[in-house]
């Protein structure tokens, strides 16, 4: 399973950056091990990424990723609202063609979790209305809450971000 966080700013901070374009600096994976986990939570394998906000990350952050994505060889990716991080994986297989296969090889791959909400195939009044993950995943899990972020949106990730970048 991965997400990015991206920035996008009207003055493009790194060589070849567009105005406006998603630049993504961050990255969160999990992978599972097994069939178990519903049952074992050190099944679960966690890696990450954050720039650093001063040097072109992007290179970095797509050899990393493909690294982390692909440490147990290649698999199913989930995504939620996959449409967003798909366009992410695109942007950089066009930006390093050197590592063009895998990237597309991972988002053909890739399939998105919010699928089995849509069309109220599976629907809990929990949800509010929204097919957001920060209502869907604790209506199945009361124990699991967004609550205690200190980032709660992407948003203010972004914004966050930019502040690190243009200081």
């Amino acid at each position: 399973m991965y997400d990015f966080e991206t920035v996008k700013s009207a003055i493009p901070k790194y060589y070849n950056c567009k105005q406006y374009e998603q630049i993504p600096f961050q990255y969160s994976v999990h992978i599972l091990l097994d069939n178990k986990f519903n049952e074992e939570k050190h099944n679960i394998k966690h890696y990450s990424y954050l720039a650093d906000g001063v040097s072109n990350h992007r290179l970095i952050l797509v050899e990393k990723l493909i690294n982390d994505l692909m440490c147990f060889g290649l698999g199913t990716y989930v995504a939620y609202n996959k449409s967003f991080e798909k366009q992410v994986l695109k942007k950089l297989a066009l930006l390093y063609p050197i590592h063009k296969e895998i990237l597309m090889q991972i988002y053909e791959r890739t399939v998105d979790l919010m699928d089995f909400f849509k069309n109220f195939a599976i629907y809990k009044a929990e949800f509010n209305g929204s097919l957001s993950i920060k209502k869907t995943l604790p209506a199945f899990n009361l124990e699991f809450s967004y609550d205690d972020l200190k980032v709660q949106k992407g948003t203010d990730a972004s914004t966050l971000f930019r502040k690190r970048l243009y200081n």
